[in-house]
């Protein structure tokens, strides 16, 4: 351990990041591994069955956001911005303490090469040996804030031109204004009848992209909102 920066503070934008990511759950799901989550990603203390309020969430949000906040004081040596600090919270709280700690993205920042360390938070948005656009999404998000600019377009970024979504190969997303038509009509059907309360109204807003990221994490696929191919199958589409 290394000796902790000087004291910062937590932005508003860094928590705004986190839970437009995160989603918000007050229902107990498991992960794309398995584990048991609740709220804005906790998983500490979560069992079959837990139910809680949006309250209670932002409790427990709290809770994790203190322990990460220390985690971060103490692996990095160097000077921080608050949007550099707020950054790296927000990312330990995704990939975890010890990933922070092993990374070349803290050997670069204590070595004093800031801008390094930026370009490394895009090498994390990797599950199973492959990139997934929503972690992508991320890590550009993370990145931004972390060079103190806007971060918000990075929650509809495409790598290129979305493909033809009746042929099952494009992506469906959250989008500003929600994206709308009949395949995403055909999506909420499917989310219903699989047992999601969710409006059939052709518009993937936030109440159908927490409805996706459930569904996602009790089928065992990477619980981020897209509508992929897999996720297509899973749904019957």
């Amino acid at each position: 351990m290394g000796t902790p920066s000087s004291p910062n503070q937590l932005t508003t934008e860094a928590i705004r990041l986190l839970k437009a990511f995160e989603g918000l759950y007050l229902r107990a799901y498991q992960d794309s591994v398995g584990v048991w989550t609740i709220g804005y990603g906790t998983t500490a203390g979560v069992r079959s069955g837990m139910v809680i309020s949006e309250a209670e969430a932002e409790v427990l949000l709290r809770k994790d956001l203190d322990r990460f906040e220390g985690v971060v004081r103490s692996l990095v040596t160097v000077p921080l911005t608050d949007d550099q600090y707020s950054a790296l919270v927000v990312f330990a709280y995704n990939v975890g303490d010890g990933a922070l700690g092993g990374s070349t993205l803290r050997k670069r920042l204590n070595g004093g090469d800031y801008g390094a360390a930026a370009d490394e938070f895009l090498r994390w948005d990797k599950a199973g040996g492959r990139s997934l656009l929503g972690l992508s999404r991320r890590r550009r998000a993370e990145r931004a804030l972390f060079l103190g600019e806007p971060w918000e377009g990075f929650l509809t970024w495409e790598p290129s031109a979305p493909a033809d979504l009746a042929q099952g190969t494009g992506v469906l997303r959250l989008t500003v204004p929600p994206m709308g038509g009949d395949r995403v009509r055909q999506v909420q059907r499917a989310l219903g009848e699989a047992g999601f309360s969710v409006a059939i109204d052709g518009l993937y807003g936030p109440g159908t992209a927490a409805a996706v990221r459930q569904f996602q994490g009790q089928r065992g696929l990477v619980a981020d909102g897209v509508v992929g191919a897999e996720t297509l199958a899973a749904l019957g589409l």
